[in-house]
C-alpha cells in the first residue's frame, strides 16, 4: 500500500500523509519526510535521510543490528540511555517528550522550515491555479488560528455542522421512515377514535393529540446520548463551538417535526370534528409544531444534564409524568392546590392545550354563551389573546431549553478525555537515587545486586512457578460428594491406550 502511495505522489505529484505506529524499516524507508509526535509534542518533523544523523547530535547512536524504528521508538519514550554515545553527559539527555521538543524547536531542522514557510509561495510554484487556492486555503486557516481557537467562523461552523447532522439523519432511514408511519398510525387512530364526537369531550381530544408528542420527543435522548460522545472527542480539539453544535442539533429536527406534525394532525383535525376552516387549522398546526420543537428541545437538554442514559430516561419519565398530572385535564386548573399552581403556568403542554382550546372555542361556530359555557366547564378563564401568547410561550421554551443544551454540553462533561500524561516524566522533585530498581536474587543465581538508572527498563522480581501433585476435583449435584477429574482423565488414558493396542494386534492378526 505504503508503495502505491509513493509511486503515486511521483507520478502525479501529489501529498500523502500517513499515520503509522512502530512501522518496519521497510516502510519507513518509502517516506522523504517524518514527523514523530510523542505526547502531544512534536518530537522531530524533517527529512527521514537526517533522523539518525539528529538524534547522534543529541547523545544517541543506533547500533547496528538495531531497527531504526525500535530504535526512535525507544529514545524518544524515555529509554534511550542504553544508546548513548556519550557526546552529551548522561546527566543532560533528553527524557522527556518536553525535552525533546525543546530540542527540536533548536535545532537548524525546524530554523529552515519556519524560513521556507516565511517566505510564502505563489501561483507559479503550483502546476495549477486549483491547487494554488488550496494551499492559499491553508494558509489562511493557519493564520486564523492565531487568532482564534476555531477553524472557522461562527455561521460557516454552524453551516457545516448542520449538514453533518442532516447526513446523520439521512443515513438512518428506518428512524425517519418509522416516524412518518407512527404518525400516519396514530393520526388515523385517533382520527377514528374521535370522529366526530361531541364538544363536551374536545378538552381530553385536544390533550391526547397534543401529550403524543412527548412519547416522540423521549426517544431524542437516546440519540442525543450516541451523538454526545463524538462531541466529548470533538469540541475540547476545537473542531466546532459549542453553540454551533447545538444550534445544528436542534434545527436539523425541524423539517422532520414538521412532516410528523402535518401527517398526524391533518387526519386527527378533519377526523375530529373540530372546526373545519383554513385559519384555525393553521392554529392548530402551529400549536403541534411548536410545543414539538419545545418538548424536543427540553428533552436534548436532559440528555446533555445526565451523566447516562439510565438517569436522562428517569428524568424523563419523571417531567412527563408532572406535565401529563398539571396539563389542566387530568386535574382542572381550578382544582390544583396553590402550592402546585406554578407547575401548571410552567407547563409547556398547558400552554399548547389552553391555546388550542381557545382558538377552538372562538370560532363562529360557537355563540358567545356556548363558549363561555364549555371553556368554564374545563376551567379555562384566558381571553381569546392567550393563544398567541401561549405561541410565543412555546417558543421562547423552545430557545430557552436550547440555550440550556448548549451551557450544559460546554460546562458539563462527564466522560473526561483520558490522555498520556507527561507530569510524572518532567517532576525532577525526587532524587536520581529514588528513580532505580534491584533486581531480586533469583534461585541459582548469585547473590548479584544491580541498580539501574531509569529510563532502562521497568521494575521487575523474576519468580519462578512449579507444579507439583495437579489434581482437579469436581462436584455433582451434591456439595458432599467430589471426584478427583485427573485420576478419572487417567484411567480413560489407560483404557484407551489398552484398546487401540489390542486393536492393532487383532488387525495384524487377521492380515496374517
Amino acid at each position: 500500500i505504503i508503495k502505491a502511495l509513493r509511486t503515486w505522489c511521483k507520478t502525479l505529484g501529489g501529498s500523502v500523509i500517513v499515520a503509522l505506529l512502530q512501522p518496519t524499516p521497510e516502510v519507513v524507508e518509502q517516506f522523504d519526510d517524518i514527523l514523530m509526535v510523542n505526547e502531544g509534542h512534536m518530537v522531530y518533523h524533517g527529512p527521514r535521510t537526517d533522523i539518525l544523523e539528529y538524534f547522534e547530535e543529541r547523545g544517541f547512536v543506533c547500533p547496528p543490528r538495531v531497527d531504526p524504528a525500535d530504535f526512535l521508538i525507544e529514545v524518544t519514550s524515555g529509554r534511550g540511555r542504553q544508546y548513548a554515545n556519550g557526546k552529551v553527559p548522561t546527566k543532560d539527555l533528553p527524557v522527556s517528550s518536553e525535552d525533546f521538543n525543546n530540542l527540536f524547536c533548536q535545532s537548524s531542522i525546524y530554523k529552515k522550515t519556519h524560513e521556507a514557510i516565511g517566505k510564502g509561495f505563489n501561483e507559479h510554484q503550483f502546476e495549477n491555479a486549483e491547487d494554488f487556492q488550496k494551499a492559499k486555503s491553508v494558509a489562511n486557516l493557519a493564520r486564523s488560528k492565531q487568532t482564534s481557537e476555531f477553524g472557522l467562523a461562527f455561521v460557516p461552523s454552524t453551516l457545516l455542522l448542520l449538514n453533518r447532522q442532516k447526513l446523520i439523519w439521512l443515513r438512518d432511514p428506518p428512524l425517519l421512515w418509522g416516524k412518518l408511519f407512527e404518525a400516519l398510525i396514530v393520526g388515523l387512530v385517533l382520527g377514528m377514535i374521535y370522529f366526530n364526537v361531541s364538544s363536551t369531550y374536545y378538552l381530553r381530544m385536544i390533550f391526547f393529540s397534543i401529550a403524543l408528542f412527548q412519547r416522540q420527543a423521549w426517544q431524542q435522548i437516546t440519540i442525543s446520548f450516541q451523538l454526545r460522545g463524538v462531541f466529548y472527542k470533538q469540541r475540547p480539539r476545537n473542531f466546532f463551538r459549542t453553540m454551533s453544535y447545538a444550534i445544528a442539533e436542534t434545527v436539523v429536527q425541524i423539517p422532520v417535526n414538521l412532516s410528523v406534525a402535518f401527517i398526524l394532525g391533518t387526519f386527527f383535525y378533519f377526523m375530529s370534528g373540530l372546526t373545519r376552516t383554513f385559519e384555525k387549522y393553521i392554529v392548530f398546526f402551529l400549536v403541534l409544531v411548536c410545543f414539538q420543537h419545545a418538548i424536543g428541545a427540553y428533552m436534548t437538554m436532559l440528555s446533555s444534564l445526565s451523566p447516562s442514559i439510565t438517569v436522562g430516561q428517569a428524568l424523563a419519565g419523571i417531567s412527563v409524568s408532572f406535565f401529563l398530572l398539571f396539563s389542566g385535564n387530568i386535574i382542572l386548573a381550578d382544582l390544583i392546590p396553590n402550592y402546585w399552581i406554578w407547575m401548571y403556568w410552567f407547563n409547556p403542554l398547558a400552554w399548547a392545550l389552553r391555546s388550542n382550546m381557545l382558538s377552538e372555542f372562538s370560532s363562529d361556530r360557537y355563540t358567545p354563551a356556548q363558549s363561555t359555557k364549555f371553556l368554564d366547564s374545563f376551567s379555562i378563564s384566558q381571553g381569546t389573546e392567550y393563544v398567541w401568547f401561549g405561541i410565543g410561550i412555546l417558543v421562547a421554551y423552545y430557545l430557552f431549553f436550547t440555550t440550556l443544551n448548549g451551557l450544559a454540553l460546554h460546562f458539563i462533561r462527564y466522560e473526561k478525555y483520558k490522555g498520556v500524561s507527561v507530569k510524572a516524566m518532567t517532576d525532577n522533585a525526587a532524587p536520581e537515587e529514588d528513580n532505580v530498581y534491584v533486581e531480586v536474587r533469583t534461585p541459582g543465581a548469585g547473590d548479584v545486586v544491580q541498580a539501574k538508572a531509569r529510563g532502562a527498563g521497568l521494575p521487575f522480581t523474576p519468580s519462578n512457578l512449579c507444579i507439583k501433585d495437579l489434581e482437579y476435583y469436581t462436584y455433582d449435584f451434591r456439595p458432599e460428594r467430589k471426584y478427583n477429574f485427573m485420576a478419572g482423565l487417567l484411567v480413560i488414558w489407560v483404557v484407551l491406550q489398552v484398546a487401540i493396542y489390542l486393536t492393532f494386534k487383532f488387525v495384524s492378526h487377521l492380515k496374517r
